[in-house]
């Protein structure tokens, strides 16, 4: 609200309302207040800008306004400003006359501002336009780990594994216990006489490979487990075992496989690998639109051949092949000299390659599926053992069933048409077929009476449901003419 104004500083005369006879705005002015002056200061402008002087340095009268003792009046000097204080002078009114309400400034104006709320640190503070709604919070400074080898107490457990091969198992233990779980029930049973038994037994592989694990946290409990056979298990011997071993063993017969189209399943990868030794394990995992294998042999010498074998042929579909035991840097060279051979028709596999693979001396063929559709795009990949490799096969022209194949660098493959294979074209401007034509009405009869072109599920389930929709229409007709009775129809009996 407005403060209040005394009504004797105003004059009853037209000119002290501004009203001066003969000026345009006469009839249309407001009355304006005369503000009365202390001595020694000067008086208000028409603008009340120009000549007037600090709003604070004018008296403040108390008595003219009756208000509430919770606002603060003050009589301010411009050589003693009241620091932390805001003033709420409504603007165009007399100030000699007008009660200052004033308040603190306070410094914290995030949403932590409350009483309950902790003072920010001055580096903290949000700025005063961020309008209340920034978070300041100070971010912890991270404290570098202590010096392990400085360390006065250094503590580095081990654990030692046992592993019992079902293989050598007595054929009294295989015939009692015939699931895993009874097996390692038993044999957890057995061994938890020993105060540092590990863990759970847990059974590992399959067939002839499965074994039991185990594992002790002091040695001299292992010793005991292994030295001799155990008798509460029947007979069953445990032997020292080696998990980085064993997985050292397992890599040197292992391969891994990339480029696995998702429509291939376990069972047929494991026997195109079959052909050549025999395959104890075969784990598909999924990486981006293809699958990853893990192949591995019975044997590691079946896994020496794949040196000189890049990619092997499965259901037409080529899958590229490495050394599970080979390093990044070795996996890597396989992959280094790559060229594009683009341009080749809808629908091919890579095993349709093969001779123009043969020609050009490459070791690996690889057909990108398309993210979307999953077809198979209009070019290829061409790996090569070396540099001297790919600069001949790029000197020799390619056709593949009549029609000209061009060669590029991996780097051109997003400039290629993933329709027609061309450089410089793209999907918007290559039409390879024209829509066809379609007759709505021949449709309508083709559905109406299941004939005609189309005849999948859908077509055959609006036909039924058509000529049921009739069959049922021609039933309730034929159930009112029965109940209807004619009005004139005279029965005369003999």
């Amino acid at each position: 609200c407005f403060p209040l104004v005394n009504l004797q500083n105003y004059d009853n005369t037209p000119s002290s309302f501004g009203y001066q006879p003969g000026h345009p705005t006469a009839a249309t002015s407001l009355p304006r207040p005369i503000a009365s002056t202390p001595s020694g200061d000067r008086s208000l402008s028409s603008d009340n800008s120009a000549g007037a002087p600090n709003k604070r340095s004018r008296t403040v009268i108390a008595d003219d306004m009756d208000v509430e003792p919770t606002t603060t009046t003050a009589t301010t000097t411009p050589s003693d400003p009241v620091s932390g204080l805001v003033s709420t002078v409504p603007s165009g009114l007399p100030v000699n006359k007008v009660t200052i309400i004033t308040q603190l400034q306070t410094t914290n104006t995030s949403l932590d501002s409350s009483i309950h709320a902790h003072p920010l640190p001055a580096s903290t503070v949000s700025p005063t336009n961020d309008k209340g709604k920034s978070v300041a919070f100070d971010v912890p400074v991270r404290q570098p780990s202590p010096d392990g080898n400085a360390a006065a107490i250094k503590s580095s457990p081990s654990r030692f594994h046992a592993a019992t091969y079902l293989h050598d198992a007595p054929v009294a233990f295989k015939e009692k216990f015939t699931t895993n779980r009874t097996m390692c029930d038993e044999v957890d049973r057995v061994l938890s006489r020993y105060s540092s038994y590990g863990s759970r037994a847990r059974c590992k592989g399959s067939g002839d490979n499965k074994k039991i694990l185990v594992s002790f946290f002091v040695q001299e409990d292992h010793s005991a487990c292994v030295q001799s056979p155990c008798a509460d298990l029947l007979d069953l011997v445990f032997t020292p075992y080696s998990p980085t071993e064993a997985r050292r063993s397992d890599e040197e017969k292992s391969l891994f496989v990339t480029d696995i189209p998702l429509f291939l399943n376990e069972t047929q990868i494991r026997q195109a690998f079959s052909r050549y030794e025999t395959v104890v394990k075969c784990k598909l995992t999924t990486r981006n639109h293809y699958y990853n294998a893990h192949i591995q042999f019975a044997d590691a010498s079946s896994v020496t051949q794949f040196e000189d074998i890049w990619a092997i042929i499965c259901l037409g579909n080529s899958l590229r092949v490495c050394l599970a035991s080979y390093l990044k840097f070795q996996r890597d060279s396989c992959r280094e000299h790559v060229a594009i051979l683009a341009g080749i028709p809808k629908n091919i596999k890579e095993a349709d390659l093969l001779e123009i693979a043969s020609q050009v001396n490459a070791k690996a063929i690889n057909i990108p599926l398309s993210y979307n559709s999953y077809k198979p795009k209009p070019y290829a990949y061409f790996n090569f053992a070396s540099f001297e490799n790919l600069e001949a096969a790029k000197e020799l022209t390619i056709a593949f069933r009549g029609k000209g194949l061009s060669w590029h660098s991996p780097n051109e493959a997003r400039e290629l048409c993933h329709i027609c294979g061309r450089h410089g074209c793209s999907p918007s401007k290559c039409s390879p077929r024209p829509a066809k034509k379609t007759n709505d009405r021949l449709n309508k009869l083709y559905t109406r009476f299941n004939a005609g072109p189309k005849r999948g599920h859908s077509d055959s389930r609006q036909a039924r449901s058509f000529s049921g929709s009739r069959s049922r229409s021609r039933s309730n007709s034929w159930s009112r003419g029965r109940n209807r009775t004619p009005n004139n129809t005279n029965i005369t009996h003999k």
